[in-house]
Parts: C-alpha cells; sequence; structure tokens
C-alpha cells in the first residue's frame, strides 16, 4: 500500500469521527432542551395554595409524600426524573335514597283510557316500575302506567320502583250517553253526500242509531216518530216505509238527545228503457218468424214451379211422340259430334226401340213406347225440349 492511500484513509476516519462528535453533541443538547421543557415547575408563589397536597410529589428535593401518584415514563428523560398530576377520579352517583311519586285520576268512565302520573329520582337509569291492578273487572293497567276503566267499582292500583312502592285507588263509573246519531246501510250515496235522502212510494228501508260513547249503558230504548205519518210511516223496530208523496222527518229521541232525518218521497217513475228493450226483443223474434215462413213459402213454390215445368215437358215430349216424329230425341249424354269414324257406336234409339231402320213403328212394339214415355220425369236426364 503506498503512503497516498493510507493518507487517505487516514483523512477519511477522521472525517468520519468529525461529524459522528458533531451529530452527537447536537442531539445531546437538543435533548437536554426538552427536558428543559417537559420538566414541571413544582415551586408555589406566594399566596397560591396546593388545591390536593395529598397527591402532589413536592419535587425532587426529597420530600416524603404518603400516597406518591405512579410516573409517567413517557413524560421525560432519563436524567431528568419528572412527575405528573393525576387527575381524581369522578365521584360515583348516590342511589341510596331514591324518591317515587305516583299521582292517578281519582274518577274514570267504563271504557276510558287514562294515564298515571309519576316521578321517580335518585334510582337508577334502568330501574323498572312494575304496576297491578287489584281487581282486573274493574281497572286494568299496563307497565307504562296506562289505567282503562272495564266496569263500575273502585280498583287499586299500585307501582313498585327501586325497593319503593305506591297505591293510588281508582273509581270507575258508567258512561254517560253524550250523543245520538242515525244511520243506516241502505241511504244512497247521493243522498248521503246531500244531506236530504229520497224514497220512492212503498219503498222501506231500516234506520239505525248509534250512542256516543260506545261504552254507554242505556235505560231505555230510544224512541222513533215521523212527523208526518201520510207521507212515512215509522216502526219501534226502526223500519221506516213510504205511504205517500211528500216529504216528513224522522227523529230519534233518547232522554235528552235526538237526532232527526228530513225525507223526500216521490212516485217510482216508469221503466220505459225495459219497456223498449222488451219491444225490441218481441219485434225482432217476429221478424225471424216471418223471415223463416217467408223463406219457406218460396221454398215451396219454387219446388212447385219445378213440378210444373216437368209435366210440361213431359206434356209436350208425349205430343211429339204421338205426332210421328222419324227419330225419338235424343239426351244430350248421347249426342256426340267427335265420335271416331268406324266405333262400335249404338245410340238410345236401338236400347230402347229396338230398331237399327228409319222407322220405329216398323220394329218397336207400342207397350215399349209406353213405357218409355211414362218413365219417371226424375230420372231422365235434362233435353233440349225441356226448354221452353
Amino acid at each position: 500500500m503506498t503512503d497516498k492511500k493510507k493518507k487517505l484513509i487516514a483523512r477519511v476516519i477522521v472525517a468520519l469521527l468529525v461529524v459522528g462528535l458533531v451529530f452527537g453533541t447536537a442531539y445531546g443538547i437538543g435533548e437536554a432542551f426538552i427536558t428543559y421543557a417537559e420538566e414541571p415547575d413544582d415551586t408555589l408563589n406566594p399566596g397560591d395554595e396546593d388545591p390536593d397536597p395529598g397527591t402532589v410529589d413536592p419535587g425532587p428535593d426529597g420530600g416524603s409524600n404518603p400516597n406518591p401518584p405512579p410516573s409517567n415514563p413517557g413524560s421525560g428523560s432519563g436524567s431528568s426524573g419528572g412527575n405528573t398530576v393525576v387527575p381524581p377520579p369522578p365521584p360515583q352517583p348516590d342511589y341510596s335514597s331514591p324518591s317515587f311519586r305516583v299521582t292517578a285520576p281519582e274518577v274514570i268512565k267504563v271504557g276510558e283510557k287514562q294515564a298515571i302520573v309519576y316521578s321517580l329520582s335518585g334510582a337508577a337509569p334502568d330501574t323498572r316500575i312494575v304496576w297491578t291492578s287489584s281487581d282486573t273487572k274493574i281497572a286494568i293497567v299496563d307497565q307504562t302506567g296506562l289505567v282503562v276503566g272495564i266496569s263500575a267499582g273502585t280498583a287499586d292500583i299500585t307501582a313498585v320502583a327501586a325497593g319503593i312502592k305506591r297505591t293510588v285507588t281508582v273509581t270507575v263509573t258508567e258512561s254517560i250517553a253524550e250523543s245520538i246519531r242515525i244511520f243506516s246501510d241502505e241511504f244512497r250515496p247521493a243522498d248521503i253526500v246531500g244531506g236530504t235522502h229520497h224514497l220512492y212510494v212503498k219503498e222501506k228501508i231500516t234506520l239505525k242509531y248509534e250512542i256516543l260513547p260506545q261504552e254507554a249503558k242505556l235505560a231505555s230504548e230510544p224512541a222513533w216518530s215521523s212527523d208526518n205519518e201520510d207521507v212515512i210511516k215509522v216502526y219501534d223496530d226502526g223500519v221506516i216505509k213510504a205511504v205517500g208523496v211528500g216529504s216528513a222527518t224522522v227523529m230519534v229521541e233518547y232522554d235528552t238527545l235526538f237526532d232527526t232525518v228530513y225525507f223526500e218521497v216521490t212516485k217510482k217513475p216508469f221503466p220505459w228503457g225495459i219497456v223498449l228493450l222488451i219491444i225490441f226483443a218481441v219485434l225482432a223474434g217476429l221478424f225471424f218468424v216471418f223471415l223463416r215462413l217467408y223463406m219457406k213459402r218460396r221454398m215451396t213454390q219454387r219446388k212447385e214451379d219445378e213440378r210444373r215445368a216437368r209435366a210440361a215437358r213431359d206434356r209436350k215430349r208425349k205430343q211429339n211422340n204421338m205426332a210421328g216424329a222419324p227419330y225419338p230425341q235424343k239426351y244430350p249424354d248421347e249426342m256426340s259430334n267427335d265420335r271416331p269414324p268406324g266405333s262400335n257406336y249404338q245410340d238410345r234409339s236401338t236400347k230402347v226401340y229396338g230398331y237399327s231402320g228409319s222407322s220405329p213403328e216398323g220394329d218397336v212394339g207400342d207397350e215399349q213406347k209406353e213405357r218409355f214415355d211414362d218413365r219417371n220425369p226424375e230420372d231422365r236426364p235434362f233435353t233440349l225440349d225441356d226448354i221452353d
């Protein structure tokens, strides 16, 4: 190794030592400043009082503290040894003397609901209140303190909370009818909206009444009446009947309560629509009957015309035969102009009359001619002689 390399290595080592020394010194000085800034001032100014001398360490002067607070290891460096103030724990609530008050309504009606007013203090928030009734046939209570009257009488409502028991007395009385209302399931919707109810003569409907409150008991049945019996007649069960044209007011009455309904009675209109529908149906039925008769007559007339035409053709054929026609009439199916020459064709005259000459009288007898002429016209084909 040369001298130059040795000097270079020595310089590098010296430079590293200097850098390490500089950084170490700077780190120590900074740590010292931080520790000094975080160290609490335990001295008290003249006139200041220690708020909690039992929980504050007097400092590093060697004073004794019977209850030294735990030190915070993260609050200072190892050489400073600083102490911190620990806040006291929150005070625990005192539930040793709770207070419970209950106020209930003295009188309620049958079917009425009222809530019991209560206040609970000095008890834990999750304290439960238990409600009970001494007689559930008279009054019942739920776990929220809501009392419901069932029947007339007296019942004790008991509430227990935080070991405290409170009892109140509730008196239940019968409900009194406060209002009465007339209604019916047979009222027309338009009449309900308009307020005036319409009836036709001889029409019947049933009226009903409703007592409010519904829990009220009646000493007797309400009475029905009509101010015009010539127009509307009312029966005891609430059934009314329209007996004449006009207007009338129907009333239901109980004690000092009453309600009325106004009626207009008219004659039932004539059902022209139904009558026109029946007339149309009758006319349609008659039309189809006459149409069928007409078609049947036409068919009969057509058959009669065909029969007469056949008879006329038969008479004309007989006249032609009696006049001595040189050859009998051939049928259209036997008349062919495209027969090949020399074909063995035998016309109808040869088959019927049995001749092949020029005159049928010499070879055919009168009996065969008569059978030919008297054949059923429907069995023979149509010929040119049938055309008038």
